[in-house]
């Protein structure tokens, strides 16, 4: 592979992981907001609303689903 090929494919990688890093951060910030207000509600506990923000690694969420 000649190195503009390869650079080009660093340039590619960085964007995609800048494109989600926002898009995480505003799937946390809804998270956040709706657990808030289940909390508020009573319909869900602290302990439910952490154990929904934990963020855990892909194999266990591989196994969860």
């Amino acid at each position: 592979m000649n190195k503009e090929i390869a650079d080009e494919l660093i340039n590619i990688y960085k964007k995609t992981v800048d494109d989600n890093k926002e898009d995480f951060m505003i799937i946390i910030s809804i998270l956040s907001k709706l657990c808030a207000y289940l909390l508020d509600k009573k319909i869900l506990t602290e302990e439910e609303i952490k154990n929904i923000l934990e963020i855990k690694k892909m194999e266990t969420l591989e196994k969860i689903c």
